[in-house]
């Protein structure tokens, strides 16, 4: 998973792009990350961020529904230099993604702290992006599936009202997790007018055995 666009490959750890919000500098996962100087003042990581999220994290559904992009993100880190905060900021990967990145970065990741002109350590904002990309030669079968749901787009382009009539195969966040505020282009009517629709999702996936 990186915004390098390096293919991850199976065994690997998946490719990561770092950027600390403070001084931007683009770290490639399985390299080692330099440790701040004592003292110093850059929020830096203290573990390998080629270890906060592996290629066995990806989800098999994922796999199955062939789901991969890019998931930005914002870390509050604490003067101890845990992470106590993820919040996710844009990228092309679907919801689910997203809300796993920051699960796994949250439990995962360790920095060394920033310090203030005394030398206490205190806390901090880190930023970065990563890109899951399903490695060769690992995708399932598909399964057995089956989704009717509904939700409402607002003249600002956030989603409301989300119902699910019918969901087999998937988890509810797959269909109702969307993030708050915007999340599409405002529709517009004839005359350029923001305005609300409502839109239907339905589809399935069966599995027969062959004609001959």
């Amino acid at each position: 998973m990186s915004g390098s666009g390096a293919a991850l490959a199976q065994d690997a750890p998946p490719a990561l792009r770092i950027v600390d919000s403070e001084q931007p500098k683009p770290q490639q996962a399985g390299s080692p990350l330099d440790r701040a100087e004592p003292g110093g003042n850059a929020l830096r990581p203290a573990n390998n961020p080629g270890t906060w999220i592996r290629s066995t994290d990806y989800p098999t559904s994922a796999i199955a529904r062939n789901e991969e992009g890019t998931v930005s993100f914002s870390l509050d880190v604490e003067p101890d230099g845990t992470v106590s905060g993820c919040e996710t900021t844009g990228g092309s990967a679907p919801q689910n993604l997203k809300q796993l990145t920051c699960e796994l970065i949250t439990k995962r990741a360790l920095f060394v702290p920033k310090r203030d002109q005394e030398g206490q350590a205190v806390a901090g904002v880190f930023d970065g992006t990563v890109r899951w990309q399903i490695p060769e030669g690992s995708r399932p079968a598909p399964e057995e599936s089956e989704w009717d749901y509904a939700f409402t787009v607002e003249a600002d382009g956030s989603v409301s009202d989300c119902e699910i009539d019918t969901l087999v195969g998937f988890d509810r966040s797959w269909a109702c997790g969307f993030p708050a505020g915007p999340v599409f282009e405002p529709i517009r009517d004839e005359d350029g007018n923001p305005v609300r629709r409502r839109f239907r999702m339905k589809g399935s996936v069966s599995v027969e055995e062959p004609a001959d």
